[in-house]
């Protein structure tokens, strides 16, 4: 049996490359790392760990300074190590993992705590 294109799983794409980088990253990591590292775009890699943040794959452990600039950029840790296939981003609010065969939804968790 053929499996129709759109349900095949893509293979060394930036987001699964950017999920490698923090799996295999131990320690603390910024979004310049994960962009740089999974050869990215700054832009792909902050939307991709935005979401993983929200569905609590990703927290942030403290900041680091940019010197000689002034700012400061967050250093993230990967708290939900759930295997090699990457969470797969369904739209802004919306992920599905893989490996846990499981969804999570930003608007889902807001009504269910109301």
């Amino acid at each position: 049996m053929k499996v129709p294109k759109w349900n095949r799983h893509m293979k060394n794409t930036d987001r699964e490359r950017a999920w490698n980088v923090m799996r295999i990253h131990k320690g603390s990591f910024t979004r310049k790392d994960v962009a740089r590292l999974s050869e990215s775009s700054l832009a792909n890699a902050s939307k991709y760990m935005n979401t993983l943040l929200k569905a609590g794959y990703l927290m942030i452990v403290g900041f680091r300074s940019l010197a000689p600039k002034p700012g400061k950029e967050a250093l993230y840790r990967l708290l939900k190590n759930t295997g090699p296939r990457p969470p797969i981003q369904k739209d802004l609010g919306s992920l599905y993992d893989p490996n846990t065969k499981s969804y999570w939804a930003e608007d889902l968790e807001k009504r269910l705590a109301d």
